[in-house]
This record gives C-alpha cells, sequence and structure tokens, in this order.
C-alpha cells in the first residue's frame, strides 16, 4: 500500500502537466458575462485552456435576447499538439448566413503554437490572432461545425451592432468547442475537393477595419470563403 502511495506522489511531483491535462474537467464561458471572470474583453486578455468546454454569447442565453454594442475577444488554447475544432449547439444571430454585415461572430486562427503555460507571462511579445477562417450569423442548425485550427489555438471576436434594439428578436448562440489530437507525424492531411468549381480563397480587407481600434491586426490577411456553398469537403485524418 505504502509502496503505492508513494509512487503516486512520485507520478503527481514529477508529471505535473499529464495531470493537469488528464483533470480538466469541460468549461462554461461567456462572451458577454455577468461575473468578473466573463466579462467582455475588448482585447485579447480573456484566454480559455483545456480540453473541451462550452461558450454561449450571453449570460442570459435562453431568457434575454443578446446585448448591444459588444466588441468580445476570447482566445481558446489547447494543449501543444492538439488542434481546436468549434461546433454549433445553438446559433440564431441576427443576419443572413451568406451576409453578415453587423451583428457576427468572428473566428481567427493563429499560425504558430502557443503555450498554454506560459499565457499568463507578461514577457514576451504580445500574442495577435492570425487569418480570420470564418465569420458567421443568421440561424445555424447544432450539426454545423464552424472552424477547425492549423495549430493549438482559435481567436474568436463576438461583435454587436451598436444600433441594436433591446428586443430584437435573435437568442444568440451556444457552442461546444473540443481539442483533438495531432497524428505524431504531422498535421493532419486535409483534402479539398471541387476548386474548380469556386474560388477557395482570396484576399480581402479585414472586416472594414472595425478591428482596428481594438487590436494590432494587419490590414490583409486571407480570408477562406464558406466553403460548403463551393461544395468543398476537407477530410482530416489522424
Amino acid at each position: 500500500m505504502w509502496k503505492g502511495i508513494a509512487l503516486l506522489q512520485t507520478f503527481f511531483c514529477c508529471f505535473p502537466e499529464l495531470v493537469a491535462v488528464m483533470g480538466v474537467e469541460p468549461s462554461i464561458g461567456f462572451f458577454d458575462g455577468n461575473d468578473h471572470l466573463n466579462q467582455c474583453r475588448t482585447r485579447l486578455e480573456r484566454r480559455i485552456t483545456g480540453l473541451s468546454g462550452v461558450l454561449y454569447s450571453h449570460s442570459l442565453f435562453g431568457r434575454m435576447p443578446y446585448n448591444a454594442s459588444r466588441n468580445c475577444f476570447l482566445m481558446l488554447i489547447a494543449p501543444i499538439g492538439y488542434r481546436v475544432r468549434v461546433r454549433v449547439v445553438e446559433f440564431d444571430v441576427n443576419g443572413r448566413n451568406t451576409s453578415c454585415e453587423k451583428d457576427t461572430l468572428h473566428v481567427f486562427d493563429h499560425e504558430t503554437a502557443i503555450d498554454p503555460s506560459s499565457i499568463h507571462l507578461k514577457s514576451g511579445p504580445p500574442l495577435t490572432p492570425g487569418p480570420i477562417i470564418g465569420q458567421f450569423c443568421g440561424r445555424r442548425t447544432n450539426t454545423t461545425e464552424l472552424s477547425v485550427s492549423t495549430m493549438n489555438a482559435l481567436t474568436l471576436w463576438w461583435h454587436t451592432d451598436a444600433l441594436l434594439s433591446q428586443q430584437h428578436p435573435a437568442k444568440g448562440f451556444h457552442l461546444h468547442w473540443n481539442a483533438f489530437r495531432v497524428t505524431a507525424h504531422g498535421m493532419p492531411s486535409v483534402q479539398m475537393a471541387g476548386l474548380s468549381h469556386c474560388t477557395a480563397w482570396r484576399t480581402t480587407p479585414l472586416l472594414c477595419m472595425r478591428a482596428s481600434a481594438l487590436v494590432d491586426l494587419p490590414s490583409q490577411r486571407p480570408l477562406r470563403k464558406n466553403f460548403e456553398l463551393c461544395g468543398v469537403e476537407f477530410k482530416d485524418e489522424w
């Protein structure tokens, strides 16, 4: 018995990072919440680390419409060697799926891996998101996969119109995110079909430069179109 306890003590002492990963519970977060941990942040000051969780547009989701005049940033960070996937549970945002002009959930990729253990350190260059890989509004079903990261992080930006009526009909959104492991020999292969039927990538000014006053973003970044409209299928192999 004592040998078993000693073995456990050695494991916890020498491999704390493994314990942290194995012991992570799914997190619950709000872009626009009531408590200090879930307050809307207009810069990349809010980061959620772990393996899975759920995100709501606002703390009164399901009871009241979401709030006007919001610019809320939130970063999801998985352990190094994982990627992040975001799926829809419920999604009801003003606007049309093909044209998001006001209330919009924007998703940014990150081009380099981020060490979750160092994100709270003040030293080093500030974190900035990479290219935008999606912008979403309208209504979507609970089978929709919104975005998948290239590395181990995604940044989400929830933007709502300043002139939005308090009695607007849109409910907001409820998302689920999870981390999945990358194969040991490299990134999962991504196969694309149907590129001859549409232009999958283009360069465009970034979101009318609304973000320029909030975060240090370049004015031009590659923008991935909605591949569902083009008939493009992604097949991840891991």
